[in-house]
């Protein structure tokens, strides 16, 4: 099941950015930039990419040959603009949006989700354009940024008046690299302004008020809340990246989580931490940005040469023999956005508990961590369970 957060009404007082512009105007790469300054001020929020291209924070973060074997290109369809307008709307976090670079009439109805427009391009014909739509769209704009690789004068110094748009060039703008300072710091500074009453604390403090599960201290009967973010600062005190190292850190993790406690687990961590988690302890609930608070999706495992498992709906699973003593579940999804409803009872092939069992593989794209949580605790009693990575 997962929580429905219609009831409060609270969500949509958080600030939902926009940010918008041309294909190859940068936008991607901006929101990621951006993204990345907020998390290093620990200011709560998520980046929804909006358009279903398969892009995620790993394409910025790997080689160009891993990212294009695993990257999963979806298509614009009414039932991701409805789902998206949907999570947009009944949002727990603050967002940026990044939007397609040519949304038609039907895609702009998650313009109207959103309460605030960033927008760049190259040429001032392409930024007059999206400045209109997003005006159309009731929009407050926070900036309207000319984008381009070369080092030229900003179009206009206003970064002082809080009162008006920002506007001006971001230079050298790379996948691979941050965005430069000057403009870019002055529009860090707009955007966390905006989201500062949310602090991640506090954004903590209403999702556990609300939460369908009482949260207990270590001395208690309640469900152990595993907040990736303190237990990051416990693997490495001073370092505040959130970054953890996996290879060192998930042996590491696990003595610091109770395995005798029902478990719920809160923010951001990489799927290999939260599969071993998930095949060790009893995990309860988990945090979804789009969701809210959801269980980990309910997985039955057939019995010995019960074939019914392979086509799922929009999942395909498949086994792959990798070692005398390892099977790779195979995952791949036929359309980007996999419903979580649909998924319940969801039927898993017979592995022998003797054997390891990798999660995941390539072709399919990012799978949501509720659906390897979920298969991870089903294969528990196998002789251990790993999530496949591209840098593995």
């Amino acid at each position: 099941m997962w929580y429905n957060w219609n009831h409060y009404g609270y969500m949509n007082s958080f600030p939902a950015i926009l940010i918008g512009g041309p294909p190859h105007s940068g936008k991607s790469t901006l929101a990621y930039s951006l993204s990345q300054a907020l998390r290093q001020r620990q200011i709560a929020h998520y980046l929804l990419r909006a358009a279903p291209d398969g892009e995620g924070d790993w394409t910025h973060e790997l080689q160009n040959a891993t990212v294009q074997p695993v990257r999963f290109k979806g298509k614009w369809t009414q039932q991701w603009v409805d789902v998206t307008c949907r999570d947009t709307a009944q949002r727990t976090l603050p967002l940026l949006v990044d939007v397609g670079g040519k949304p038609t009439p039907d895609q702009q109805a998650i313009f109207d989700q959103c309460t605030h427009a960033i927008v760049i391009a190259a040429k001032d014909e392409d930024r007059a354009q999206w400045v209109e739509m997003t005006q159309a769209h009731n929009l407050l704009l926070i900036a309207n940024l000319r984008s381009t690789l070369a080092a030229l004068p900003p179009l206009e110094a206003n970064a002082h008046d809080a009162n008006s748009p920002l506007i001006g060039a971001v230079n050298g703008l790379d996948r691979k690299a941050p965005a430069p300072g000057g403009l870019f710091g002055a529009l860090v500074e707009r955007v966390a302004g905006l989201f500062a009453p949310f602090t991640e604390d506090e954004v903590l403090r209403i999702h556990l008020s609300r939460a369908p599960f009482k949260a207990g201290t270590p001395c208690s009967d309640g469900v152990h809340v595993v907040h990736f973010r303190d237990l990051h600062c416990a693997l490495h005190p001073g370092d505040s990246s959130g970054r953890f190292q996996l290879d060192d850190d998930i042996a590491r993790a696990l003595a610091l989580i109770p395995a005798d406690r029902p478990i719920a687990l809160y923010g951001r961590a990489p799927i290999r931490l939260v599969t071993a988690i998930a095949a060790r302890c009893d995990v309860r609930w988990q945090f979804d940005a789009r969701l809210g608070w959801v269980q980990p999706v309910h997985a039955i495992v057939c019995g010995p040469g019960d074939q019914s498992y392979h086509d799922q709906g929009d999942l395909i699973i498949e086994l792959v023999e990798q070692a005398p003593d390892t099977t790779m579940l195979v995952l791949r999804a036929k359309e980007l956005y996999l419903d979580y409803e649909k998924l319940a009872g969801l039927r898993l092939p017979w592995i022998a508990p003797e054997r390891r069992v990798i999660l995941g593989g390539p072709g399919g794209g990012k799978m949501p961590q509720w659906l390897i949580a979920g298969i991870a605790g089903a294969y528990r009693t196998c002789a251990g369970v790993e999530a496949w990575q591209p840098q593995s």
